[in-house]
């Protein structure tokens, strides 16, 4: 008869086998982006499956990401990226995203894809230079920067985290995959760069807006121009109490000081209007020269925040803030018209000649 094992051995063999079972997944980890995440069809019941990134083309399914994936591997030296660099993120769209935004926005795809550097400008926003999760950031508002330099805005609400620059729609997280060198965001909607101001009022259906600005000869390229502004956008809605029928007839004088009054003539992010206290204000210079515009917080919640020129009474609540516009600038959409001075309006309406926003 063979004397007793001791304890320690007779534990041996369970411990080998959970030293195995926490060996495989740390081999996973250790791949890098170049072997990493393929989503299959079933994956919600499967789990995902992994693979060479060259490979995921062909190994994706028909509801896939491989119009995202395509566009990756167009650029020899964004593959080259996301093998051999160091803590990078990519954000992946779905196909069914990109087929949503052709037929939304078909022009706008149309152009991207005809050009190598707006191709490569749109392919490097879905790409942050560093390890990312949004769903683990620690505020309700992020801003992270693109491997092309650019913001992307994080939002966090409830359970769901959204990406994208507040043009179009925002992309919710489906999935976050970590491997040695970086992430891949799983998206479900297509990451669109900021845009010029009159394309990110047309997004967001101030198009009474982008009217009146084009009605003023010159106006839309002196907007065009300015850099680090926030530009406070009426609603059609707020536009038509205001005007009525008559905002593209205007005259030039008039028209341009009712947009100049808009426009404050720094960056101002919601997150900094928010953190005003109860009764607290801040005057903003506005680009109408003599006039600003005004935030001020009526109430403890975050709808409390109202932001009035000196012809308002009440002021404007922002229904839609922080969209990004390209060359730094910030945009939020209104419910009311921001309105200078009256004294200054009618010196305005006098002038045949528009009057240029003075940043």
């Amino acid at each position: 008869m063979l004397p007793p094992r001791p304890p320690l051995l007779q534990l041996l063999p369970l411990l080998l086998l959970l030293l195995l079972a926490a060996c495989i997944p740390l081999a996973r980890a250790t791949q890098s982006l170049f072997k990493t995440l393929v989503v299959s069809a079933d994956a919600g019941r499967h789990g995902p499956s992994r693979a060479r990134f060259r490979q995921l083309a062909v190994n994706l399914p028909a509801v896939s990401f491989k119009t995202m994936v395509g566009l990756f591997m167009r650029f020899p030296d964004i593959i080259r990226l996301l093998d051999k660099g160091t803590n990078v993120t990519a954000f992946v769209p779905t196909d069914d995203a990109f087929a949503a935004l052709n037929a939304t926005h078909p022009d706008y795809l149309a152009r991207v894809l005809s050009s190598d550097a707006e191709l490569l400008r749109f392919v490097k926003y879905h790409i942050v230079p560093y390890r990312f999760d949004a769903r683990w950031q620690t505020t309700l508002r992020s801003f992270q920067t693109t491997l092309g330099g650019e913001p992307v805005r994080v939002d966090l609400k409830g359970s769901l985290a959204l990406v994208g620059s507040g043009t179009g729609m925002a992309a919710r997280v489906l999935e976050t995959a970590f491997v040695v060198n970086g992430a891949f965001t799983l998206l479900d909607n297509v990451l669109v760069p900021p845009v010029t101001f009159d394309v990110a009022a047309a997004w967001a259906g101030a198009h009474a807006y982008v009217d009146l600005v084009a009605a003023v000869p010159g106006l839309t390229a002196a907007m065009r121009a300015l850099d680090k502004v926030t530009f406070f956008v009426p609603s059609n809605e707020a536009l038509q109490r205001t005007l009525g029928d008559v905002g593209s007839s205007l005259a030039p004088g008039l028209a341009s000081a009712l947009v100049d009054g808009g426009i404050v003539s720094r960056v101002e992010l919601m997150s900094h209007m928010d953190a005003l206290k109860v009764d607290e204000q801040e005057e903003m210079p506005s680009c109408l020269p003599g006039q600003s515009v005004t935030a001020r917080r009526v109430s403890p919640y975050s709808a409390g925040v109202r932001v009035s020129g000196a012809g308002n009474v009440v002021g404007a609540n922002i229904v839609v803030s922080d969209i990004i516009l390209v060359g730094g600038s910030v945009m939020h959409i209104v419910n009311e018209v921001v309105l200078p001075a009256a004294d200054t309006l009618a010196a305005a309406s006098a002038l045949d000649d528009p009057l240029m926003p003075a940043a």
